[in-house]
C-alpha cells in the first residue's frame, strides 16, 4: 500500500488540502518513468527497417571533432553509422543543432571501438516526439555525408540510399562538386581519374562471368580497358538471394560504388551488396 500525508495550502484565501505522496511513492513514479523512456528508446532503435541491433545509452553530444567524430559529454566518442562525411563544415553545424536538441544515442550492439576509440553510433532527435528525425538521414539529405558502411559488410539503414540519391540529383552539399557526381561506366577514361578516390558509377550490364574465387560484373566487351565490378563469393550469394544472378543483372542499367583501382581497365571491388542498385525504373522515366 502507497502511504500518503495531507498537507494544507491556502489558494486564493481558501484552505485547500492535498496528498502528497511520501518519497518512496515519487521515486517508484520515476522508475516508472525511467522505464517507459528507455522502453521507448528500444522501440525507436528497433524499428523493422533497420538491419542492425542496438543498445541504448545515456550519452550525449558534447560536439562535432571532425572528420565525422562526434565527441560525447562523457568524454567518450562516436561515429555515425552508414556515413562518410564530406561537408565537414556542414556536418559541424548541423550536430552543433543536434547537441542543442533532445536527443538519444544507441551503440551498434557488437562493435567495439576502432583504433581512434571511437564506437559507431545512431543519433535520434527530437525521440519523444510524433516524428524522430535520423541524424545520419540528416547529414545525408543535406549533402554533407555520403552513405557508406566503413568496414561493415552492409547498411544498417538501406533507405539512406535514396536520401542520397535525393541530395545528388539536387546539387546538395558534397554533390555540388563535378568529381563527387557519378560517372559513366561506358567512360573508363573518367571513371580511371577517379583511380585510388571513391566513386560512383553508373551503366549497363553486358555480361557477368561466375568463376569460383570471383563473380565478375562487366559494363563493356572489351575485357582489357572496360569497366569491372569485381565480387566476393560472400557478397555474390547475397545479391543472388536478392534476385540479382548474371540472368538478372544483364542488360540493366545500375548504380555502383567503392574505391577506384586498376585491373586490366577500372574497377571497383564491391564491398556489401547494398551498394549495387538497379535504376531501371528511372531510364523508363527519361
Amino acid at each position: 500500500m502507497i502511504c500518503a500525508v495531507t498537507e494544507a495550502t491556502t489558494w486564493g484565501g481558501r484552505a485547500r488540502s492535498r496528498v502528497k505522496p511520501r518519497r518512496g511513492a515519487r521515486a517508484r513514479r520515476s522508475r516508472a518513468g525511467l522505464v517507459a523512456g528507455a522502453v521507448l528508446a528500444l522501440t525507436l532503435f528497433a524499428a523493422p527497417a533497420l538491419a542492425c541491433r542496438w543498445e541504448p545509452s545515456s550519452e550525449t553530444i558534447a560536439g562535432y571533432a571532425g572528420e565525422g567524430e562526434i565527441t560525447l559529454a562523457s568524454g567518450a566518442k562516436a561515429l555515425v553509422t552508414d556515413v562518410s562525411v564530406g561537408d565537414h563544415a556542414a556536418a559541424a553545424a548541423i550536430v552543433a543543432r543536434a547537441a542543442r536538441t533532445a536527443h538519444a544515442i544507441a551503440f551498434l550492439s557488437g562493435a567495439g571501438e576502432d583504433r581512434w576509440r571511437r564506437r559507431p553510433a545512431r543519433i535520434l532527435l527530437d525521440p519523444d516526439s510524433a516524428a524522430p528525425r535520423d541524424l545520419a538521414a540528416t547529414l545525408v539529405a543535406t549533402g554533407a555525408a555520403r552513405v557508406d558502411p566503413g568496414a561493415r559488410e552492409g547498411l544498417c539503414d538501406k533507405a539512406l540510399l535514396a536520401r542520397e540519391d535525393i541530395a545528388r540529383r539536387a546539387g546538395r552539399g558534397l554533390w555540388r562538386e563535378e568529381t563527387a557526381r557519378a560517372v559513366p561506366a561506358d567512360r573508363p577514361d573518367l571513371v580511371l581519374e577517379r583511380a585510388g578516390r571513391f566513386a560512383i558509377v553508373e551503366g549497363v550490364v553486358v555480361g557477368v562471368g561466375e568463376r569460383a574465387r570471383r563473380t565478375y560484373i562487366d559494363f563493356s566487351r572489351n575485357w582489357d580497358g572496360g569497366f569491372t565490378v569485381i565480387v566476393a563469393p560472400r557478397v555474390w550469394a547475397t545479391l543472388v538471394e536478392r534476385g540479382l544472378d548474371a540472368d538478372t543483372l544483364t542488360g540493366r542499367r545500375v548504380r555502383v560504388r567503392g574505391i577506384i583501382q586498376y585491373w586490366r581497365g577500372p574497377a571497383v571491388e564491391l564491398a556489401t551488396a547494398d551498394f549495387v542498385e538497379t535504376m531501371d525504373a528511372e531510364r523508363r522515366r527519361r
